[in-house]
Formats: structure tokens, sequence, C-alpha cells
């Protein structure tokens, strides 16, 4: 037998080359024995291995080709070992896992084999251990990548439970079949559940659900569910101490009718929201005390107009009556007219009880004119004084909206105060102030023009802004209580500069 290496093939005696020397007894002594050895030991790696036979050999050379190699990516280095002895070393998957101690001698008395079959049991066997060995060690170093990709994952894991933490969101897989739910470490949290639970379900993120929200909650995830779309819905939890939490979930189809999905806890939003809420709402109460103090004068004066009528017709009706005889024409027409009168006095009350008194909003439909004269009314004794012209522009079709007339009133009123202060900083040219009331297709228009000395630039940009005022005592609350409420009634409030100066601020409201 002689075993050959394709690279650096070494040289054999000759006589284990004449294939009349193969059989039970060979001339010289060939004896394998496997060690574990390192690769300190090798020297000139060769590409592959090969092993031959000559052809009359009895070994039966597919067989032994096939136990030795088959299956087995390897490579194979040789050098010489000692007088007639060469060292194969066997590489698989990279690493030296053995050597062959092949022995060549010339000497016939040496021991040899029993038989071939002997041979082959010998080399067989090696094999085996061999293969065990291999197996053993692709065995330690699946386990050992194994340990690496568990603890990348709960590297991962925790970087993702502390982030979802950090957010206040929790993240969750849903199957639609049944109900089952896998919840992240944050979302067991959000719910106030203990997350040894053995198994989560869709009952029980209902069983936090508010009972105000349920059915708006159920009719929107059903709908999504069926149609196998995305779906976003803001609902309250209710934890089982009584506490609320405010939160918003988005989910989506995944695979195989399961959904992904996250949520987040807005309640510190919503709190915020909420107290902001409440801080306009005050600060729009002082707006208006504010706005009705500096008023006073000209209410006072636009009420001192009908009592001094009232009074002058109550005078003039009581001398006709104290007539020889008493004139009964013209007592009626004094009381026509003191009626007449008292019904403007309570008018100017009416609408200055309107905007005083702190309520809630009362929407209803209103008609847009009459909130627009009503601020005429109001606001006409001021500009007067002021030398300001006061001009209605009103289409003569009614404009209805859905809003409260106080409010919409308070929101005009300080438009005008605004346009008129802007006028009087004016010396030269037009002194003007016009409320336009029209509608636009499903809109309606209420503006306030001026022909003052409008707004630079910069100032545009914080207009609407809390607490910027261009004025040198003001709070800088007027525009941005202005812009709330009417954004309250899903309105919108613009600023639009005119040419050559001036100004024009636009409510645009839905019509009713």
């Amino acid at each position: 037998m002689r075993h050959i290496l394709e690279a650096n093939r070494p040289k054999l005696p000759s006589q284990l080359l004449d294939a009349s020397t193969l059989g039970l007894a060979l001339p010289g002594a060939v004896a394998l024995m496997f060690e574990f050895a390192d690769g300190s030991e090798l020297s000139g790696i060769g590409p592959s291995s090969d092993y031959t036979f000559p052809k009359d050999s009895s070994l039966d050379r597919d067989r032994v080709r096939r136990n030795a190699i088959s299956g087995w990516q390897h490579v194979a280095a040789w050098k010489p070992h000692a007088a007639g002895y060469y060292v194969i070393s066997v590489f698989v998957l990279g690493a030296p896992l053995a050597r062959v101690l092949v022995c060549l001698a010339d000497e016939p008395e040496q021991p040899l084999l029993a038989s071939l079959e002997e041979y082959e049991i010998v080399v067989s066997g090696l094999l085996v251990d061999l293969q065990l060995e291999l197996l053993k060690q692709e065995q330690l170093r699946e386990e050992k990548e194994l340990a690496t990709l568990r603890s990348r994952l709960d590297a991962t894991r925790d970087r993702l439970d502390a982030t979802e933490a950090v957010a206040r969101t929790g993240s969750f897989r849903w199957r639609t079949s049944d109900g089952h739910q896998i919840w992240s470490r944050m979302n067991y949290a959000l719910h106030e559940y203990d997350q040894s639970a053995d198994s989560v379900s869709y009952d029980m993120c209902l069983e936090r659900l508010h009972p105000d929200d349920r059915e708006g909650f159920l009719a929107t995830v059903n709908a999504a569910v069926a149609e196998s779309r995305e779906v976003e819905v803001e609902y309250r939890l209710l934890m089982p101490g009584g506490a609320v939490r405010y939160v918003f979930a988005r989910a989506k189809p995944y695979r195989d009718g399961e959904w992904i999905g996250s949520l987040v806890d807005v309640t510190e939003l919503r709190t915020a929201e909420d107290a902001l809420r409440m801080t306009q709402d005050a600060l729009s109460e002082a707006s208006r005390v504010r706005t009705m103090g500096e008023l006073a004068a000209s209410i006072a004066h636009e009420l001192n107009q009908p009592l001094t009528s009232i009074r002058a017709n109550a005078g003039a009706a009581s001398r006709w009556l104290k007539r020889e005889p008493a004139i009964v024409e013209k007592v009626q027409s004094s009381l026509t007219s003191i009626i007449r009168d008292a019904k403007r006095g309570g008018e100017v009350i009416r609408n200055l009880l309107t905007m005083t008194l702190r309520s809630g909003p009362a929407i209803k439909t209103s008609l847009a004119q009459d909130i627009v004269q009503d601020v005429a009314r109001l606001v006409r004794p001021e500009l007067i004084r002021q030398r300001v012209k006061l001009e209605i522009k009103a289409d003569k079709e009614p404009a209805f909206v859905k809003a409260d007339p106080g409010q919409m009133q308070q929101v005009l009123l300080n438009l005008v105060r605004n346009s008129a202060e802007a006028v009087d900083a004016v010396n030269d040219g037009p002194r003007l102030v016009s409320i336009i009331c029209d509608r636009d297709g499903e809109h309606v228009r209420l503006a306030v023009e001026d022909s003052g000395c409008g707004i630079g630039e910069a100032e545009r940009l914080k207009l609407f802004e809390p607490f910027y005022s261009t004025k040198k005592n003001g709070m800088g609350m007027g525009l941005a209580i202005c812009r709330s409420i009417v954004r309250h009634h899903k309105g919108s409030l613009e600023y639009q500069a005119r040419r050559p100066r001036g100004s024009t601020f636009t409510v645009t409201l839905p019509s009713a």
C-alpha cells in the first residue's frame, strides 16, 4: 500500500509500489496510529489528500476511501518523522484533530498486521474515534455559539426593556384567532399585571379598559381586524386602585393571523393639556374682565344716553298728564320712547353680562351678523372718542355658525380694539376699522381690517405666542386666547398684512 499527497509527494520505498507484494503478507511493515496533535508540529500544508492503491489490491479502495474522508472537509500535511516514517496530520473544519504515523520499513522480520481484514478493522476503529471526536468538538462549538447568541439576545432584551421604560412604551404580539398575546416587560407595568403570569390574553387587556371607552375601543379595533389594516386608538385604562391612565395604541397585521403593536403612556401629556386648558380658561376670564374694565367708560356713556332719554320722556309724559284736559296722544308717544330706550339699555347690559359672566361655552346656532352688530354697539362709543371710524360690511344673506356668541364677541372685540390702537398711532391718512362678515362656501368669514401702522415681519412670527406683546403694558395673552377660542370652535385665526399699510385678522368658522 502507498499513501500519496497531491502536493509534495514523498518518496516511498520501491518495493511498496509493486502490486504483487500486496496481500496477506507484506514485505514491509505498515502500521497506522492516530494521535491528537497541535499545529506547531505541521509543515507544508497541501490542498487535498487522496488514498490510492494498485489495481490488483485486495483492499476495497472505494470503501476505505469512503470510510476515511466521506463528508469531511479536510486537508492533509506531512513531514518526515524518522527513518522510514512519515507523519500525516488531518485537518477537519480548519482545526488539527489527529495525525497518522505511517511506518514504512524494508525489514521483512518486522511485525505485520495479521490480515488485511484486521488492517481494515484497525483503520475503521480509528476513524470512528476520530468521527466521535469531530462530533464532540462540533457540539462544543454549537453550544458555544448558542451561548453567545443567548447572551446577545438577553442583552438586546435588556436594552429594549430599558428603552421602553424611559419612553413609557410597551410592545405586544397578538394572535387574533384565540386572543393569545405576548407582552414586553413595560406592557405588564402599564397594565399593572404581574409579569409572572403564565399567559396573557386579549381579555386581560379589556379588563383594564375604562368602561366609558369600551364601546369605542371595540368598534375601532374590530373594524381594523376585519379589514386587516393598521389601527390607532387612544383610550383610558382603569387601574385596580382607581387610578386612570391614558394610553395611545398602534398595531398592524404581521403574519399568519398575528398582529404586532405598541402602547404609549400619554397620561402626563393629557394631564399637562388639561392644566394648560385650565390656565387658558383662567387667562381668558381675566382678559374678559380687563377688557370690560377698559370699556366701562364707553358702556357708561352708552347707558347714559338711553337713561337720559328715559328721564326726559318720563318728565314730558308727566307734564302732558297734568294738562287740563290731558293730552293722551303725547303721553302715549313719550311712553313708547321710554320703552324703546329701556330696551336699548337692557341690550347693552345683556351684552356686558354675556362677556363677563364666567360659564362654559354655550355652543349654539348663531347668526354671524348679530354677533358683529353686538360688538359694534359695544365698541363704537370708544372709537368715536378716538376719532376712528367703524365700518360694518356684512352680507345681506344670513350666515349662521355653530358658536358661543359671547366668546365670539370677545374675539372680535379684542381684534377691533387692537386695530383701533394701531390706527391711533397713525397721524396721516384714513383712520378706519372695518368688520367684515360674509360666507365662503362651507365657511363663514369674520374679518377685522384697519388702516393702521401694520405689524413688522419679526413680530408676525410671535404674534400668537402667549405672553408676547408689542404694547408697553400688554399682557401678551389677547391674541393667544383669541386663537385658542377660535380653535375650540373648529375654526382658524390668521393674520395678513395689507398694502400699502394696515392689517387684516380673519376668523374662519364652519357654517351651520
